[in-house]
């Protein structure tokens, strides 16, 4: 299922929270921080590498294309020098080189955990000023329903997607094994022996539309923004780092009661529709005659 062919988003949430949405008429959108998922990447997270190990793989890739059969390939400072050496036969081992690359890799592995640490710093700014509003794709989503609207009693809201901000950021989340990571052991070496441009700043947003495959029945999508807010570097209160942002009420276009939503809060939302989303139509679940399945009906008004 392609951006361009969704045209609505559900969002799946206990009583509680749809009765906020639907009286509030506005959606909450958070920092990645206050997810709980430790797989997501938040303001904390580091690199998987420090210092020390980012030399010695230079050291050990430098003096591999040192005896490497083939010439080393790029203009970089560093790849002419290595070049240089071989045409010289500077070195007789790799080993009897580690010393001279030591000495001269440690500035430039210096510099790179000086940029490193300014990446940090401006990934520990963004978390804290990106928001993010997650729904999934279809209302008959039974994962969805178990995991997000209290276990089927709660409510699943559809929001019709519009081409304004924020809901035009809209995007699937993609499942796979490997993990996001701010930047990889490989990525900066390509940026200290060929001068390869680090765009790990570049692919911030692109973090969090990532999740791992035993997440996959979610079918989860996510909008994002940015917070007008101004959180201070200091500030560590991540439970407050959310903005509740208004909607327009004509996105609403359907309203779903779980199989199991109580009776008493179903009368309340059908009356929130009637007086506020007069064009929302209202659905109740029920599970499927067959399988393990929800199927829906047109929701009789109480008696």
């Amino acid at each position: 299922m392609s951006a361009d062919k969704l045209d609505s988003l559900i969002k799946f949430t206990d009583c509680d929270g749809a009765l906020a949405i639907l009286k509030e008429r506005k959606l909450r959108w958070s920092s990645p921080d206050r997810f709980g998922d430790p797989f997501e990447l938040s303001a904390s997270s580091g690199f998987n590498f420090d210092t020390s190990s980012l030399l010695d793989s230079t050291i050990k890739l430098a003096a591999s294309m040192i005896f490497a059969p083939e010439q080393p390939k790029g203009e970089s400072p560093l790849i002419n020098a290595i070049r240089r050496w071989r045409d010289e036969d500077r070195f007789h081992s790799a080993d009897e080189s580690h010393s001279t690359l030591r000495d001269l890799l440690s500035k430039m592995v210096d510099y790179r955990q000086a940029q490193l640490e300014i990446l940090h710093s401006k990934w520990q700014e963004y978390v804290r000023k990106v928001r993010i509003c997650s729904f999934s794709a279809k209302p008959d989503n039974v994962t969805a329903w178990d995991t997000f609207a209290d276990c089927h009693r709660g409510i699943a809201i559809r929001f019709a997607l519009t081409n304004a901000a924020p809901f035009n950021t809209a995007k699937p989340v993609v499942y796979q094994t490997e993990r996001p990571q701010l930047t990889s052991l490989r990525e900066q070496l390509g940026a200290i022996l060929h001068t390869r441009k680090d765009t790990a700043a570049e692919r911030f947003n692109d973090h969090f539309f990532v999740k791992g495959p035993h997440r996959k029945l979610e079918q989860e999508w996510r909008c994002i923004t940015v917070s007008p807010r101004d959180i201070p570097i200091a500030d560590s209160h991540y439970q407050e780092w959310y903005d509740d942002l208004p909607f327009a009420a004509e996105q609403i276009t359907a309203i779903y009661f779980g199989i199991n939503t109580p009776e008493s809060i179903k009368a309340e939302i059908a009356a929130l529709a009637q007086e506020f989303y007069p064009q929302a139509k209202l659905f109740q679940a029920v599970p499927g005659k067959t399988g393990y399945v929800i199927e829906f009906e047109k929701s009789k008004p109480s008696t």
